[in-house]
């Protein structure tokens, strides 16, 4: 490789590594919506009753003990579980449980591709609520905006020089309502941290850490939707840490895989 070329790419990482710091900014899937952490990993049970938080899956109905006020890290964990299927690198098919709105959104989050448009488009198409259809505009707006701040064209396919990852840490769900036919809305805040990664590396050494947003679904069609139809209805939660009772309190949870 030309040392020309070698000095493009490394600046057009240095671009992409930058741009880590407004992806959050840039990525708006945040809606309304959130479910209540209720039942186990195999409850038929969807979330719980609008705002309301409840006790930990399994055991955790105290929120002190001998050892001192309950936090998110010593807390029970949200179990993640799978999708019945994969379209377009997004899961689909999700199970009508609670876990299952919170997976769903954790898959969202995690597998959206920042830097191609036309990817981004055919993913959100995959998970989108037909109430919802703005949904897809906007990821791809955004999409197309990351890649102009990169330098790039607006659409077109991912650089090859690198690419984002992100690994969700912490959940908080609620239910914002119930449609006519009881269906849930789910809003779900995650805490995350996203990674910068050189094509056939491993990720960056300083990843963009403790960073927030919201993915809210509707369960339709026997699966979990992201829509932008109860954004009205969003509440904005206690910044998450690990060691912190309020966080807990709040309905913070940590993610078990």
């Amino acid at each position: 490789m030309a040392l020309g070329e070698r000095s493009a790419n490394r600046a057009r990482w240095r671009l992409i590594a930058a741009a880590v710091l407004i992806v959050t900014v840039l990525v708006g899937l945040a809606v309304a919506g959130v479910s209540t952490l209720s039942g186990d990993s195999g409850s038929e049970d969807g979330p719980d009753s609008p705002g309301t938080s409840s006790p930990a899956p399994d055991n955790q109905d105290e929120d002190q003990d001998d050892d001192g006020p309950m936090t998110p890290a010593r807390g029970n964990k949200v179990r993640l579980v799978e999708p019945g299927g994969q379209r377009a690198g997004m899961g689909v098919e999700w199970p009508d449980t609670t876990y299952g709105a919170i997976s769903a959104a954790v898959s969202v989050r995690e597998n959206l591709d920042l830097l191609d448009d036309a990817r981004a488009r055919s993913q959100m198409e995959a998970v989108a609520s037909a109430d919802s259809p703005e949904v897809i505009d906007r990821a791809v707006s955004d999409v197309r905006a990351l890649r102009e701040g990169l330098g790039l064209p607006p659409s077109g396919a991912a650089p090859t020089v690198g690419y984002f990852t992100a690994e969700v840490e912490a959940v908080r769900a609620r239910t914002l309502t119930r449609l006519d036919d009881g269906s849930p809305v789910v809003e779900v805040w995650l805490h995350y941290t996203r990674y910068g990664h050189k094509a056939g590396g491993g990720p960056s050494d300083n990843p963009l850490r403790n960073q927030m947003d919201a993915v809210t679904v509707v369960r339709e069609d026997d699966d979990w939707r992201v829509t932008h139809a109860y954004e009205h209805l969003s509440d904005y939660p206690m910044q998450y840490a690990p060691d912190s009772p309020r966080a807990w309190a709040d309905g913070w949870w940590q993610v078990e895989r």
